[in-house]
């Protein structure tokens, strides 16, 4: 079988589990390791599985993956997993389900087989925190804490979590 794990970082994160998922399914096919930014609709045609990563940007999938999700043709013969990366644990419902929505509404209109979403912490870009303190109006020791945890991520757990996650996905299509 042949795999694509193709990603988009700012920060480091999603690369992280992206690179933790390709380790995993290298181990016994054919896999490419590529950023979102080197590939186009048609390189999705060229493999039998999709892993495709995104950071989460404003609870949605970031602006070139959904460019490239976009211009997918309709076919059921893509096979698709996604991850994410994240910094809401207080929110986390939240995030997810607005980011899983966004992976469903493609699929669906795209006609993609669908074999589920992996995601986890990130660090987040200093910036980006202080935006969505502001944003969230977190009181300072509650954003501290946050923040204690958040550069923890992706840890050592969370890319076995993601070699798991790519274990789990090959098993459906074995």
């Amino acid at each position: 079988m042949k795999i694509l794990v193709t990603y988009f970082t700012m920060s480091g994160n999603t690369e992280k589990i992206a690179k933790a998922i390709h380790d995993e399914v290298s181990k016994e096919h054919e896999a490419d390791l590529k950023k979102i930014d080197k590939v186009s609709a048609d390189t999705f045609k060229n493999y039998d599985l999709i892993f495709v990563g995104t950071p989460a940007h404003a609870g949605d999938l970031a602006g070139p993956v959904k460019e490239v999700m976009n211009s997918l043709p309709k076919s059921p013969k893509y096979k698709l997993a996604g991850f994410y990366t994240h910094m809401a644990p207080i929110w986390e419902d939240e995030v997810q389900s607005a980011v899983r929505g966004s992976f469903d509404k493609i699929i669906k209109q795209k006609e993609i087989k669908y074999l589920g979403t992996y995601n986890c912490m990130g660090n987040p870009d200093p910036n980006v925190a202080k935006m969505v303190k502001e944003a969230r109006k977190m009181p300072d020791d509650e954003f501290n804490e946050y923040m204690e945890e958040a550069i923890k991520h992706p840890s050592p757990e969370d890319e076995q979590k993601a070699k798991k996650f790519a274990k789990e996905v090959l098993s459906k299509i074995k």
